[in-house]
């Protein structure tokens, strides 16, 4: 039995008598590799796997190495650039656009100008120039495009956007991308 100050007592008595080619005593207690037997004797302790993980050999490593290497050293997916622009639908008199109307907006200004756009909807927040929070919702007008075309366009509707609806001004995000069609 095992007791919290000792870790055996020498009165325990087994029922169980063995003899065979494992065992050494004719009184030894079951052999669960957790209990200690009478007299000092301990039964065998059963295998433990090795306690430090397996090391990678020089062929696995040279793959690892070479494979972060390779990926590291990619050239960054070009080719393309991604141009978001956040159209604020807030009014200054305290109105809001309706969807609607940005989608007018954008059929008189970008139509004829882009060949594709795509529209999302969003919340949009941000600090006004007295220190104000101010939410509103925002449409933001996202456009694949090659490098340097639809720059003249893009800053048209922007402009057209600010004076048209009274914005403060008209966020533009531009990031290279790779795309494929």
């Amino acid at each position: 039995m095992w007791s919290l100050r000792s870790r055996w007592t020498p009165r325990v008595r087994y029922s169980t008598w063995t003899a065979g080619a494992d065992r050494t005593h004719r009184c030894c207690p079951p052999d669960d590799g957790l209990t200690r037997a009478p007299y000092g004797r301990r039964p065998a302790r059963p295998e433990m796997p090795p306690s430090t993980p397996p090391r990678l050999f020089p062929p696995e490593r040279l793959g690892v190495v070479g494979l972060a290497l390779a990926l590291a050293c990619a050239a960054p997916a070009t080719g393309w650039v991604r141009t978001e622009l956040f159209l604020g639908r807030g009014l200054p008199d305290g109105g809001t656009l309706t969807p609607a109307e940005v989608d007018a907006f954008l059929a008189r200004e970008a139509g004829p100008r882009l060949q594709g756009w795509t529209l999302l909807e969003a919340r949009g927040r941000w600090t006004g120039p007295d220190g104000g929070v101010v939410d509103e919702p925002t449409s933001v007008l996202l456009l694949l495009h090659p490098p340097g075309s639809n720059e003249g366009a893009l800053e048209e509707i922007r402009r057209a956007y600010v004076r048209e609806y009274g914005q403060d001004s008209v966020l533009r995000v531009d990031t290279p991308v790779g795309a494929s069609f």
